[in-house]
């Protein structure tokens, strides 16, 4: 299996646990059928949703592909064997710092609002199994996303060095 087909199938199942499968949970746990208008969405589920746009947001900033982007520069201009390790080595400890604390601060919402419910009352019982089913779909997503990280890198890698 090549390079380039893991890292289309690790996306896939990175954004399908992260994001799919959250919205799934929210969909089928807050969504309450009214006989007036069909459908309504739960004050949980409206905050559950803003909880999930602002996961989309963090998974999508660009201040580590801005790092990243200078030090693959750095390392595509480097003449010397002894530069390129010294770059190679910065490269790969600032995607292992970078990719921990995105997905941490990714988890974080969701283990907090998880901790929240369980110490609340019991009519919070079913936001408490939501929101840990969202959480265990997000963990997941985060494994393919780690997982996932290092094949992007290899490939772009590649590509900037066809490029030269």
């Amino acid at each position: 299996m090549s390079d380039k087909f893991r890292y289309i199938i690790f996306t896939i199942c990175d954004f399908a646990f992260s994001l799919g499968g959250s919205s799934a949970v929210i969909v089928v746990n807050c969504i309450s059928p009214d006989n007036s208008v069909g459908y309504k969405l739960t004050l949980s589920g409206i905050v559950l949703l803003v909880f999930l746009i602002l996961t989309a947001k963090s998974l999508f900033e660009k201040s580590y592909r801005k790092k990243y982007d200078t030090l693959l520069q750095q390392l595509a201009e480097a003449t010397s064997p002894e530069d390129k390790q010294s770059i190679s080595l910065t490269l790969n400890a600032h995607k292992l710092k970078n990719d921990i604390y995105q997905r941490l601060m990714v988890l974080l919402p969701f283990a907090i609002l998880y901790i929240v419910t369980w110490l609340g009352t019991t009519s919070l019982a079913s936001l408490q199994s939501t929101v840990g089913l969202i959480l265990a779909s997000l963990s997941a997503g985060s494994v393919f996303s780690v997982i996932r990280k290092p094949l992007g890198e290899k490939l772009s890698l590649e590509k900037i060095t066809r490029k030269k």
